[in-house]
């Protein structure tokens, strides 16, 4: 099994949650976050004051699934969330050992 983390654009949320599930993946997590990038700094003004935004608002979806499913999940998102502008987002894979389905107790791949 593996763990898709895609972190994109919040703008870019419904068009990506749409593609998802009309790929079929229809169980996953979102989640509101922010990110830092290094040397990518905004100027805000606010009050007349002039200050730096590090952090920028971002999302983060987050699916497991069998690991067949992994590359067709990640060109979903990629299309998905592509502007070619700096700030798209990344796309983390993470192996995954075991899933337990709480209610029934289910194991594995059938689990999810």
């Amino acid at each position: 099994m593996k763990k898709i983390e895609a972190v994109i654009r919040p703008a870019n949320l419904e068009a990506t949650v749409f593609a998802l599930r009309e790929a079929g993946f229809r169980c996953f997590s979102v989640t509101e976050t922010r990110g830092y990038c290094n040397g990518k700094r905004k100027i805000a003004h606010a009050g007349g004051e002039e200050f730096e935004i590090n952090f920028f608002e971002k999302v983060k979806i987050e699916l497991v699934l069998d690991d067949s499913l992994a590359e067709k999940a990640i060109e979903v998102i990629t299309v998905a969330g592509y502007t070619g502008k700096s700030g798209d987002g990344m796309i983390f894979v993470l192996p995954v050992d075991e899933a337990v389905q709480i209610k029934s107790g289910e194991r594995g791949v059938s689990a999810l």
